[in-house]
Parts: C-alpha cells; structure tokens; sequence
C-alpha cells in the first residue's frame, strides 16, 4: 500500500445533481455541484471561475508560503468543510472522504479550491442518536498519509475523521513537509493509528493553532473538535477576518517575511 495514493473504491454519486471530471482549463479533477448555490466561491470550482486552479503541491509559491499565509488557507479549507457538513443538505452531512493535496487548488488571487468529490458519502443525520456516532463505512478510503486511525483500521467512522486529515493538511501548509513523512505503511499504522504517534509541532507557530492541532489529531475522535469550532479558532488566530477578501488579503504575505515566519 502506498502512503500518498488514494485507495480504491467505487466513486459515488452523492446526488443528481453531482457530476465528477476533468476541468482541461483548470489543470485538475473537479467534483461540481451545478444546480444549488452555495456561499463560498472556494469551495467548488464552476466553469464562469476567472484563470486556471493549479494543484496546490505542485505551486511553487505554495512551497515557501510563510506561517500566516498557511492559516489563511487552512481557513478557507475549514470554511469549505464546514459548509460541507453543517450546510450543504438539511438532515445530512457531506463527508469528502479524500482530503489531501492532490484535491486542493490554488487560484493566483489566493483562493483555494477542493476538488474531487468522486468518494463523497452523503452522511443522514440521526436526531436520535449521539452525534458522535460512528458508523461502519467503507475502511481505507482516501490516502493513507492523510487518514485518521479509525478510517485507516477499517473500523467504524464518524464525521470528525474529516477533521483529522483536515490537521495533517493543516501541518503540510504550515511545515512544508508531508505528515508521517519518516513512516512506512505499516508503522504508520502500528505507530501512528494503534500508538497515537504524530508529527512535532513547531513552537514558532501561534500557540492557538498548535491547540487545535493536537486535538484534531486526538486518537479519540470525541475529542477533535467540529468544524465550527475549528473555523472560529483559525479565524482568531489570524484576527477573525470577515470576508473572503480579508482572508485573501491577510494571507498575502511579503516575500521578505516568508524565511522570518
């Protein structure tokens, strides 16, 4: 098993209304709902989008992006999620259940794209139950550097699997490294998944962000926090902007800050 490919599955159509393919003017596969609106331009790529959204790894700029350009980001991608399980369906959650670098997109005026939404799961929302419920869906989903214990482990899952790649993403903005990067598959399944064994965090990154961190990447998935919260603490950690355009604009940062942060 490879740690940087997705693992096979079936794609699934969440709805009628979802189509997945190539975008030839973007560079990437996109996943597109075409017939609702949504209220963030970065959470889906559409055809009237301005210039061309390039894989977010394979941009350079991305590669010396400074610590407050990585939160700025990793905000946007929150607020993604965060439409995608509280507000894409009334009763439902929508889990992406692929989340890495290959299905996140770079417009040059800063915005981020997710894409690919070919493994969704329309997640039905049991009022009766605990929201922490976990369910036995299909195991190994997605890519394995990027996955939670749980899902990894081919055990029961939850929604809050999501926010635990969603930190492993976060740490690749902010390091500039892949997470796991010294582990194999097997010890990252023995070390990481059975063990709790995770990447150092950097102690010149905002003590905020390092807290929210190490509980998304909580072994116990009660633990890690909704995307909500999550939202609201990246959001403070960069002085709680209130549009898109302050997101943009806080995340450009000058090229002479970039090796001090």
């Amino acid at each position: 098993m490879s740690m940087g490919r997705g693992c096979a599955e079936s794609p699934l159509r969440c709805s009628s209304q979802s189509t997945r393919g190539w975008a030839p003017d973007r560079g990437m596969p996109f996943g597109c709902f075409d017939l609702f609106a949504h209220p963030f331009s970065f959470l889906l790529p559409t055809k009237s989008d301005p210039g061309k959204a390039l894989p977010w790894k394979t941009s350079k700029a991305a590669r010396e992006w400074p610590v407050s350009r990585g939160v700025a980001v990793g905000l946007q991608l929150a607020r993604a999620l965060r439409y995608c399980h509280d507000e894409f369906m009334p009763g439902y959650r929508l889990l992406h259940r692929d989340i890495k670098p290959d299905n996140i997109g770079c417009f040059a005026d800063g915005r981020i794209v997710l894409a690919d939404f070919g493994l969704c799961k329309l997640w039905k929302v049991d009022s009766a139950a605990s929201d922490d419920e976990r369910r036995k869906l299909t195991g190994l989903t997605g890519s394995l550097r990027y996955m939670a214990p749980e899902v990894a482990l081919q055990e029961p899952y939850n929604h809050k699997a999501e926010v635990f790649s969603f930190t492993s993403l976060l740490y690749h903005f902010l390091s500039h490294q892949k997470p796991f990067s010294w582990m194999t598959p097997d010890t990252f399944l023995a070390d990481a998944c059975r063990n709790g064994k995770r990447p150092l965090l950097s102690g010149k990154w905002p003590g905020d962000v390092q807290a929210l961190m190490a509980a998304g990447w909580s072994s116990d998935s009660r633990a890690r926090p909704e995307f909500a919260k999550v939202v609201v603490a990246l959001e403070e950690a960069i002085g709680r902007p209130q549009s898109l355009a302050e997101v943009l604009e806080r995340s450009k940062a000058p090229s002479s800050r970039s090796s001090a942060q």
